[in-house]
């Protein structure tokens, strides 16, 4: 079952408004903040706290060794550990309270997911790549790395064969970078040049979940799942899941915006002009527009 339209908007970059992305501060009771679950927050931050002085420590010794290639190692690995300080901060921490980031391009209001979101997956697996080929060059070399010395070559293959598996099966531009796109045709995602549309007359009302991920789902009317139900296949085909983590926006004003637009046809023709900015920048996304 497909999600609905699918359009190849290749041309589309030279129709960006000239501003970029713009971000507001609409004057809009929302509701209480919508937060991660605490347990997958404590998933996520107790093992970076107990990985990331010991994994700073091996680099920080290896950088002292003298050896060219132990002191790449560890320069690799001090990098992966600030990538994955920052990517952290900026998926699980970074305040979005209150604010909503949006640009416009022809006929499309797009949320973009922040830089760091789309830059995390390519430079981790260049990162992992690198380290990878250190170890397979070091091995091979015969370089003193202590108790990896004689496995160091077999390990770092074994690393680029699951580094270079993932980049296939989600390459960059995939689904955690996806772009929330509405148009006056429907609500989507956009991964690259290609957007994933579904039309309002057959969406429900979005819903927020916060556990294992804070997530934006918008299902298809017709197949909309009971409470609890579990996604099969097809299911998981006929619904738009976007990571709300990988962008700096408030989810309830992202609710807000995808609810008011699915609720009120009259509006959606001003989508991806600079009316729909000025709408949500005063925060008229309940009700009819106030004259």
């Amino acid at each position: 079952m497909e999600l609905g339209v699918r359009l190849m908007t290749a041309a589309d970059g030279a129709a960006r408004s000239p501003g970029g992305v713009v971000v507001l501060h609409p004057p809009l009771e929302t509701g209480p903040p919508v937060r991660l679950a605490r347990g997958r927050r404590a998933r996520i931050l107790v093992p970076l706290a107990l990985v990331v002085p010991l994994a700073g420590l091996g680099a920080v010794v290896m950088m002292l060794s003298g050896e060219p290639l132990v002191l790449a190692l560890g320069l690799t690995i001090a990098a992966a550990l600030v990538l994955g300080c920052v990517a952290v901060g900026s998926l699980v921490l970074a305040p979005r309270d209150g604010r909503i980031e949006l640009e416009t391009v022809r006929r499309r209001l797009e949320l973009p997911p922040t830089r760091v979101a789309r830059l995390a997956g390519p430079v981790g697996a260049g990162l992992a790549l690198l380290f990878s080929a250190l170890l397979v060059l070091g091995g091979l070399q015969g370089v003193d790395m202590g108790p990896t010395r004689f496995t160091s070559p077999f390990v770092g293959l074994v690393l680029a064969a699951i580094v270079l598996v993932g980049v296939l099966r989600n390459p960059p531009g995939g689904a955690r970078a996806a772009r929330l796109v509405l148009t006056p045709d429907g609500v989507g995602r956009r991964r690259g040049t290609e957007i994933e549309l579904l039309p309002w007359d057959e969406v429900t009302a979005p819903r927020l979940s916060v556990d294992p991920a804070v997530q934006l789902t918008i299902w298809r009317r017709s197949v909309t799942p009971a409470a609890g139900a579990r996604a099969s296949q097809a299911l998981a085909d006929a619904r738009l899941v976007l990571p709300l983590a990988t962008y700096r926006s408030d989810p309830n004003l992202v609710v807000a915006l995808v609810e008011h637009y699915r609720t009120h046809a009259r509006d959606r023709a001003e989508l991806g002009t600079a009316e729909a900015v000025e709408r949500v920048r005063q925060g008229e996304l309940r009700g009819p527009r106030r004259a």
